[in-house]
């Protein structure tokens, strides 16, 4: 389905062409689709040019020709933009998620605990602690607070984000060339290369978000085709893996914070069903509630242990 894409990416001779490629493909299946085709080749081609050996019948130059070399560079700059496009999605359906689970949470408490706990004056002589009811709804109502100490207090303290926040690789790796060569490649290839600011942003306020895009590389970083510059395209591709890499570990605990909303949300509703369904019962015991009639304290207790599994869930943790 990507084959005219990785064709295009592979053939562009400028920067910007990759970037318009990559901007083309607007669904977002797609896009994931594409970067998955992009690293398998991305790989298979750093592979063979970095375990490549060096002809004895044609110069390293010939041997090394310019199509394989461009062809790994702009399949480098795809896989690193493709895989800021993929976080940029991610990060925007777990922005979603959490917002919305605990709009539904703060419903939810409010429908069963706070329905519960309204009525319970009426229950005498129960056992109920209604302080920590009470809390509990408080607590979940207060979206803004609880949303801003799981991005600030924990996904934002979280080491792989804090690495990738910092990376640096590009910079140590300028500053390696340039020691070794007043006519280092990197310090012309990289720009501007700093991503803390814009992922902090982008989780805070869901408009602002936007690809983290490390690889705008000036597209003349290679300038020969000798054993010295193969060795820097070697060292620059392996920090370009080390950055995916990181990347792709933060997407990972995004999609387990996914994954947890998502398994909390459909307990929730479970248990959300069996107390409704029990509403039926428990309402009309409550005006005339006798403590000594064994049905009112069967469907009492019934109901209470529903709303205290309730309270458990909606306090559980996301992260």
């Amino acid at each position: 389905m990507n084959e005219k894409f990785l064709n295009e990416i592979l053939t562009a001779d400028n920067f910007d062409k990759i970037e318009n490629i990559i901007n083309g493909v607007e669904d977002k299946e797609e896009l994931l689709e594409l970067y998955d085709e992009v690293q398998d080749m991305f790989q298979q081609k750093f592979d063979i040019y970095k375990n490549k050996k060096s002809s004895i019948l044609g110069s390293l130059k010939n041997f090394f020709a310019d199509d394989e070399t461009r062809e790994l560079k702009n399949i480098n700059i795809a896989a690193t933009s493709l895989v800021e496009k993929k976080y940029e999605i991610v990060c925007n359906e777990m922005y979603e998620d959490i917002e919305n689970f605990f709009s539904y949470r703060s419903e939810t408490a409010n429908n069963t605990i706070g329905f519960f706990i309204y009525y319970l004056p009426e229950i005498k002589n129960n056992s109920v602690d209604i302080n920590s009811y009470k809390k509990c709804i408080e607590y979940v109502d207060d979206s803004d607070v609880r949303f801003k100490e799981i991005v600030n207090d924990k996904i934002l303290n979280s080491e792989n984000f804090k690495k990738m926040s910092n990376f640096t690789g590009y910079d140590k790796l300028d500053q390696k060339i340039s020691a070794e060569s007043q006519d280092g490649f990197v310090s012309n290839a990289v720009q501007g290369y700093n991503i803390g600011g814009s992922v902090t942003a982008a989780l805070m306020d869901p408009s602002g978000i936007s690809a983290i895009y490390a690889a705008k590389t000036a597209f003349d970083w290679v300038k020969s085709l000798n054993s010295k510059s193969r060795e820097e395209v070697i060292q620059y591709i392996k920090v370009g893996v080390e950055y995916i890499e990181l990347v792709e570990k933060v997407i990972s605990e995004f999609k387990k914070i996914i994954s947890t909303i998502e398994d909390l949300k459909d307990k929730i509703e479970k248990l959300d069903e069996e107390i409704s369904d029990l509403d039926e019962y428990f309402v009309p015991i409550i005006a005339d509630y006798d403590e000594k009639d064994v049905y009112c304290v069967q469907i009492f207790n019934k109901y209470s242990g529903l709303i205290s599994s309730m309270h458990t869930l909606l306090m559980t943790e996301i992260l």
